[in-house]
């Protein structure tokens, strides 16, 4: 049934049909009442490849968007409700009839001049009207896109004719899938119920073992932990001495650069063989004394706390180890220091008693 139609459709409780063919003449016209979806869809099919469907209604009735749907049509509609003056003109037995031509008429003006383009083309390529013009209709493209799409095989696996639907059986397999999914959710719930169980026993574990005292560590486990940290704490005396070593050096650098201090190492006795740091020696007691430190005394300059006895000034004058008494040790930071001033008043000293001791023995001498 090579024919392309046009139909016009009015729903309600009567419905109206009514159909055209390509160049706008009627070829079908009929109302029946209590006509349902499937009824309207069997109707157009008896009739031919519907591929506009028009209505007189600026809005689109429900039946009709899903008649398009499942035929494939296209849909027509006014920018307006059609006016009743110019439906008493159409031929009918009712108004839903003349209705129903009416839209149908109105949906043919839309796309006649359309129509006539693609049939005149079909006319000289030699080929079917209607799979042209279902392309172009239903794919808004143009023409001569049209049918090159046509020519290729692809376009004769996917130009089909919309099946049908069956509501009543897709209703009953959606109930079906409804009753199947509210068992799953029931499950689920059962599933998630069990889970809200489990934890909330474990948090009740959980709780209870925090209460409980900490397992008893084995020796040898608690042995290599508090070697550990041992460890760690005698890395940071390490390091902390270090930073003072640092520091003492910095510092004493620092004073030595003072000219009214000396720095000298701290000796309390001259009897024990130490090593030594600087040629200036601080003796807290020159009177303890050893022979053999002594010798090992060269280039070096003595200081004492006290006046040294006639014993080890004679020690002292046997290998020109000079002296100078009697001077007090200072300290900072551990660092012992002489003032210079105090230096260089006890040999000042030294000297005005060694002048007036030759002086006395001149004049013993010259009595």
């Amino acid at each position: 049934m090579d024919k392309l139609l046009i139909a016009g459709i009015d729903p309600g409780t009567t419905t109206g049909y009514a159909f055209l063919d390509h160049h706008g003449s009627p070829i079908h016209i009929g109302s029946a009442k209590g006509l349902g979806h499937d009824e309207v869809v069997r109707i157009c099919r008896e009739q031919g490849h519907v591929l506009i469907i028009g209505t007189d209604k600026a809005k689109t009735p429900d039946l009709i968007s899903s008649l398009g749907t499942t035929i494939g049509a296209i849909v027509i509609t006014p920018s307006q409700d059609l006016l009743s003056k110019d439906k008493i003109k159409e031929q009918g037995k009712n108004h839903h009839e003349r209705d129903a031509l009416s839209a149908a008429r109105f949906a043919y003006k839309k796309q006649q001049t359309l129509l006539k383009r693609i049939k005149r083309f079909a006319d000289n390529k030699q080929i079917s009207f209607v799979p042209l013009a279902r392309i172009v209709l239903q794919r808004q493209l143009s023409i001569v896109h049209a049918y090159d799409l046509l020519n290729t095989k692809e376009s004769h696996n996917t130009i089909t004719k919309t099946p049908s639907r069956d509501f009543a059986s897709e209703i009953q397999r959606l109930s079906k899938r409804i009753i199947a999914l509210k068992e799953e959710l029931f499950r689920k719930k059962q599933c998630y119920q069990q889970q809200q169980k489990k934890v909330q026993q474990l948090q009740q574990q959980l709780r209870e073992k925090k209460k409980q005292p900490s397992p008893r560590i084995p020796y040898s486990e608690k042995h290599a932990r508090i070697i550990a940290e041992l460890y760690k704490k005698l890395r940071e005396k390490d390091r902390y001495l270090t930073q003072e070593k640092k520091k003492h050096a910095d510092l004493q650098i620092f004073l030595q650069q003072d000219t009214k201090k000396l720095f000298v190492q701290h000796l309390h006795t001259l009897a024990k063989k130490v090593k030594r740091t600087s040629k200036h020696l601080y003796i807290d007691n020159p009177e303890a004394y050893s022979t053999a430190f002594l010798n090992t005394l060269c280039d070096v300059h003595l200081y004492f706390s006290q006046t040294p006895g006639e014993q080890i000034c004679k020690e002292l004058a046997r290998r020109s180890i000079p002296y100078t008494c009697p001077v007090t040790l200072h300290n900072i930071q551990n660092i012992p220091y002489l003032f210079t001033t105090e230096i260089t008043q006890a040999q000042q000293s030294k000297q005005h008693l060694s002048h007036l001791i030759k002086t006395y023995q001149q004049r013993f001498k010259e009595q």
